[in-house]
């Protein structure tokens, strides 16, 4: 049980860090001050979910508590750009004109 426990969090935790981190790139290719306060943002952002991430595998590592890893991994799940709020999200600002461009690759498939 140990393992596959072990596995959802680091998964969890590499798709928020990666998710944020490709977040904080498109915003630093933006212009304007919103872009500025963006990529602000989301680098405190990820320097918080990589120190958490940090902080539950050495609780786990040292005490052997289970219970932080498998609670994080529902609210890592819960804070992705593309669950929570999704109109509202860095992930709806950035990718706008990416989805635009992809939407007619698919229909002509």
């Amino acid at each position: 049980m140990i393992p596959p426990c072990r596995a959802f969090f680091c998964m969890f935790n590499a798709l928020l860090i990666g998710v944020t981190w490709h977040l904080l790139l498109l915003a630093r290719s933006a212009h304007g001050d919103d872009a500025e306060r963006d990529s602000m943002h989301l680098r405190r952002r990820t320097k918080v979910y990589v120190a958490k991430a940090a902080m539950l595998l050495m609780l786990h590592l040292a005490l052997g508590l289970m219970a932080p890893l498998v609670v994080s991994c529902f609210v890592t799940a819960h804070a992705l750009p593309f669950v929570k709020d999704y109109h509202n999200s860095y992930w709806a600002k950035y990718h706008r004109d990416g989805r635009m461009r992809a939407a007619p690759l698919l229909g002509a498939a």
